[in-house]
């Protein structure tokens, strides 16, 4: 452990003794230096001339969901823009008068729906009232039947009552 620190010192004295002999050498001569400024001249110029194509590293495509005038355009030819820049306005006169003629054609279609159930509400009625004067044709009938069967009605009245059960079944089907 001691050898360490014992080398150092003594590396550093034969140092120092090789700079004290280099100083001590010297004949004391004084060294003149000139100085000038400094300039800057084009000692080479080199010129390229060429033909070519220059090619966009990355392209980005622009695109709108709904056709129309442009009214602004909010950038110039190449400058940087994000995904979901505004780059253009489009005119919403005609956008804005589809939406209504839509609004209007729902609103349309929605009185017609509901006309719809109006009228299915009213033939639902008709069909449960045209059902129960079937089946009031029908008891009928087999009364009429009955008393036939006994000779207490004419043959013109089992007829009759043949035929209304037969048009209250027909209303049931239409």
């Amino acid at each position: 452990m001691r050898r360490r620190p014992l080398a150092w010192i003594a590396g550093l004295l034969v140092v120092l003794i090789a700079v004290a002999a280099l100083v001590r050498r010297g004949n004391g001569a004084v060294f003149d230096v000139i100085t000038a400024p400094v300039e800057h001249r084009d000692v080479f110029r080199s010129t390229v001339t060429a033909s070519g194509e220059i090619v966009a590293t990355r392209y980005a495509d622009v695109g709108s969901s709904v056709m129309g005038r442009i009214v602004s355009l909010r950038v110039k030819e190449g400058d940087k823009v994000r995904a979901g820049d505004v780059v253009a306005v489009i005119d919403p006169v005609q956008a804005e008068a589809e939406t209504a003629a839509a609004r209007a054609n729902v609103e349309s279609l929605t009185r017609e729906v509901e006309a719809a159930e109006r009228a299915a509400g009213a033939a639902r009625a008709e069909v449960a009232v045209a059902e129960a004067r079937a089946r009031e044709a029908g008891q009928t009938l087999e009364r009429i039947r009955d008393l036939a069967a006994q000779a207490l009605v004419s043959r013109a009245e089992l007829d009759a009552a043949q035929a209304g059960f037969d048009t209250a079944t027909a209303q049931v089907a239409a």
